[in-house]
């Protein structure tokens, strides 16, 4: 999370926020209207899924609620170390491995990973070496 303001309504308000006060901006084609593009986003029809399974929530707080209540993985306290674009990197990281069905600890793939990283306690960060790759 970059910082602990909520934003409700046009993603165009959001992303302002992000390049005034955070130094973020983001590059659209000249045929791109950015005012469009971003105008019919709200939270309620874009859930965010969970890391590890198939739980979609609306709200930010709630996810980060499931993910340490069902998988015992707090995202807060795990990557308060890491900065915005490491943060990125991780939760592509697992994604892809979880697309994969491979374990975001161990990398062994199976069927049923949710099953696996549950026995192994894997719910966990690997080194950074594994997923922090320059791209």
């Amino acid at each position: 999370m970059i910082c602990k303001q909520e934003f409700s309504g046009l993603r165009i308000t959001y992303l302002t926020h992000l390049k005034e006060k955070h130094n973020i901006q983001f590059v659209f084609s000249d045929n791109e209207d950015e005012e469009n593009l971003w105008s019919n986003w709200t939270a309620e029809n874009n859930p965010i899924t969970c890391l590890f399974c198939t739980v979609k929530i609306p709200e930010l707080p709630n996810i980060l609620d499931h993910m340490k209540n069902e998988h015992d993985f707090d995202f807060n306290k795990l990557t308060e170390n890491l900065n915005f674009y490491e943060k990125i990197k991780l939760v592509n990281y697992f994604r892809k491995q979880v697309h994969e069905k491979k374990c975001v600890f161990c990398d062994q793939q199976s069927d049923d990973c949710l099953q696996h990283m549950k026995n192994e306690d894997h719910f966990k960060i690997p080194p950074a070496r594994i997923w922090n790759l320059a791209k």
